[in-house]
């Protein structure tokens, strides 16, 4: 009668938890960025009724001035419902020159009180939006 042994001996044991080690590794911050960039990416989408407000300003030329109230937009702490965004600030800095402030809540690197800001061109021809950029450059890479 032969004896057979099953199971895995400590060396193959040993190999897939090293495996599994560096595939946590490399999928555990790929995964952080990922979920903040879906984060960051919800804040800009929630920022879109204002900056189409700041267009509307900007094509009835009634830019200079306008704010979230003057642009019937909640006021800007008005998002604390929100799990990412605390407050969306949209003016009109000159009859040109409009811009979006979006401060964030803590999530992912993502501190308390970072700032999305996005600054637009009046002209003729509407509105232009430059890209948005973060109040400290980890977060500008984050960004879409």
């Amino acid at each position: 009668m032969s004896l057979q042994h099953r199971g895995f001996t400590l060396l193959e044991l040993l190999i897939a938890c090293v495996v599994l080690a560096v595939l946590a590794a490399v999928a555990i911050p790929s995964y952080t960025s990922y979920t903040a960039k879906a984060r960051l990416s919800e804040a800009l989408g929630m920022a879109v009724p204002a900056q189409m407000a700041l267009g509307e300003a900007c094509a009835g030329n009634f830019l200079d001035g306008a704010d979230n109230a003057k642009l019937s937009l909640p006021v800007a702490t008005g998002f604390q419902t929100s799990k990412v965004v605390s407050s969306i600030e949209a003016k009109g800095t000159s009859a040109t020159e409009a811009s979006i402030k979006i401060v964030l809540k803590s999530f992912g690197s993502v501190q308390s009180g970072d700032e999305i800001l996005i600054d637009g061109a009046c002209s003729a021809a509407g509105i232009a939006w430059s890209r948005a950029r973060g109040s400290r450059a980890e977060l500008s890479q984050l960004l879409p």
